[in-house]
């Protein structure tokens, strides 16, 4: 999925995106999937936007055994594009930060050297309480001393 989203990019931006994936399969719930894909979605439009750099690096990365590390880089700056004027107003990257911190993670934006960047870091699935051992013959609402 994540090729199909870059490799589109490519052909609508013409310019060039160098992806970095784990070499294994990575098998994420829905709202960290959600997280990872709207990241590389927002980092890309805003490079499209912004940025006057022909190349950009999407890097994915587990950081623990369910836990995801997502970093968009704009680099390789090209002196004879024109500068996009700055338009705002979007609310893409403080959607990112919301739907990150709801993950117990974080999503943020900072300039490089070269342009441009956003990171997104989320922990791993807490492990649910596993239910307590009963006797097979606990009868609900009863004690199990007495059994």
């Amino acid at each position: 999925m994540l090729k199909d989203v870059t490799s589109a990019w490519e052909r609508a931006t013409g310019r060039r995106v160098v992806l970095k994936l784990p070499a294994d399969v990575v098998r994420l719930d829905g709202a960290r999937w959600g997280a990872v894909l709207s990241t590389v979605r927002e980092g890309l439009t805003n490079v499209a936007r912004h940025s006057i750099n022909t190349q950009v690096e999407v890097e994915v990365a587990m950081t623990e055994p369910s836990g995801i590390w997502v970093r968009v880089t704009d680099s390789v700056p090209d002196p004879g594009l024109p500068r996009p004027p700055a338009l705002g107003g979007g609310h893409g990257l403080v959607g990112l930060a919301e739907r990150a911190a709801l993950l117990g993670g974080a999503a943020v934006a900072h300039t490089t050297p070269q342009g441009w960047q956003l990171e997104l870091s989320v922990p791993a699935l807490p492990i649910p309480p596993q239910p307590s051992v009963l006797p097979a013959d606990h009868t609900p609402g009863r004690s199990a001393e007495g059994c």
